[in-house]
């Protein structure tokens, strides 16, 4: 086999598997602010949010008079603040009057000076989610969290993320915030979520919270399944892909096998593709094998030992395929629906993704194969979670890249010690090559 080709083939299968595998613990989450109006709408619906002329003006900078008045709401005290006639210090409140008033006498927040609250200002990350803590019962008086900290904190807890917390803190963010504090517990334990705090409270009414309730309860159910395997250091899995081009077509299928130890990674993999160009065919079937740092590669006759190293596989994302669950769930604001059903005796569960969500992991793992195209979403992803017993078992998405519809099949055949791995008698005999060398 042509050298060239067989690095792409290895690059390209590679590539296929960690896209597969990275549905089962998360992708970095790379939405944008804009793409959080499925959460918008669902606060609006409990009376959480209300736009700005009109608008929900996800991609503006909130200031400190409305997230103050958002502060106030998920305290479940709107009524009461808007009406507050309370003494307060401030000159500069205007239309937030009765919400500052009821603030500072409540304290739960200041000014920027003696007698200026600058509701105009803009609101940052970390003033938000110092906000959201305190609607959450922490106190940062009496020692719970710093403002300092707030960030740092807000992430412990689950309130906030990179996300949504690095660069311009926009509306948007605001409203995924808000939305990963409802259901997040208050600091007493009383209720499992603020949201039921809120309606046991009357600030928002059961109906109107109760498609939010079995989400967050759907959410919570997956997260347990994407962590039902994380002690299983050994996995037996197979993926089928299929991308559909037009005038061209590719259909895959991989069966893996891996044992790790410690840093000690064993792996054989079984491949193979067909490639359909305008009526033509080329199939390919290749194995490939992972021993004592080489890559053992099976080609028709051809056999070939490639140092792990210059390969072009990323070892560390290979042993994470293996570590199912160690890395938590995508947040839910990523996911614009969850639905549950029973089919054929598993446990189904069906995930919408948003917009955007994935163009950048995508765009970089396809751009690194060098291929053209934008390499954007232009569907949302959906995806397919099949439990049994609260345990994983397979899993399906479908999608689609510039147009081009993408499904992709995984199952997991076996995991722990009913994994094994049978390897070529003759590894000693395969040729060395080093696909670093000029013209490789």
């Amino acid at each position: 086999m042509n050298r060239k080709l067989l690095k792409t083939l290895l690059t390209a299968g590679l590539a296929i598997i960690l896209t597969c595998a990275m549905m089962l613990p998360a992708f970095a989450a790379t939405a944008s602010a804009g793409d959080f109006k499925h959460i918008a709408d669902e606060l609006n619906s409990m009376g959480l949010l209300q736009g700005r002329d009109g608008d929900y003006a996800l991609g503006s900078e909130p200031n400190r008079a409305e997230a103050l008045v958002m502060l106030i709401r998920l305290l479940g005290v709107e009524r009461e603040a808007e009406v507050c006639e309370d003494a307060h210090p401030f000159t500069d409140t205007g239309w937030a009057e009765p919400y500052i008033a009821y603030a500072f006498n409540n304290r739960l927040t200041q000014g920027t000076s003696e007698t200026e609250f600058s509701p105009q200002l803009i609101c940052t990350a970390q003033m938000y989610v110092t906000f959201v803590l305190r609607a959450l019962g922490y106190d940062d008086r009496a020692g719970d969290f710093t403002y300092d900290g707030a960030i740092a904190f807000g992430k412990e807890i689950g309130i906030v993320d990179d996300n949504l917390a690095e660069g311009r803190f926009l509306r948007g963010d605001m409203v995924a915030v808000s939305y990963l504090a409802l259901k997040t517990a208050p600091k007493d334990g009383s209720y499992d979520t603020l949201l039921e705090k809120l309606i046991a409270e009357g600030a928002v009414t059961a109906v109107s919270a109760a498609p939010i309730l079995v989400k967050f309860i759907l959410y919570n159910e997956f997260v347990r399944i994407n962590s039902s395997l994380e002690n299983e250091d050994n996995i037996e899995m197979s993926m089928a892909m299929n991308v559909d081009m037009g005038l061209a077509s590719l259909d895959a299928f991989y069966k893996i096998s891996m044992i790790t130890d410690g840093a000690d990674v064993r792996l054989a993999m079984f491949m193979d593709m067909k490639f359909m160009i305008l009526g033509e065919a080329l199939d390919t079937h290749m194995e490939m094998y992972m021993l004592d740092e080489y890559v053992y590669v099976i080609e028709g006759e051809a056999r070939y030992k490639i140092p792990a190293d210059s390969a072009d596989i990323d070892i560390d994302s290979l042993i994470s395929m293996t570590a199912l669950g160690e890395t938590p769930s995508d947040p839910i604001y990523l996911y614009s629906g969850i639905a549950k059903s029973e089919v054929q005796g598993f446990d189904e569960y069906t995930i919408v993704y948003i917009g955007d969500y994935l163009d950048l992991a995508i765009g970089d793992m396809i751009g690194d194969m060098g291929a053209g195209g934008s390499n954007t979403l232009t569907e949302p992803m959906i995806a397919k979670i099949y439990a049994k017993d609260g345990v994983l078992q397979w899993m399906s998405m479908s999608l689609s890249i510039d147009g081009m519809p993408v499904n992709v099949e995984m199952r997991i055949i076996a995991t722990g010690s009913d994994v094994a791995i049978t390897f070529p008698d003759d590894l000693d005999e395969f040729e060395l090559l080093t696909l670093d060398d000029p013209g490789v």
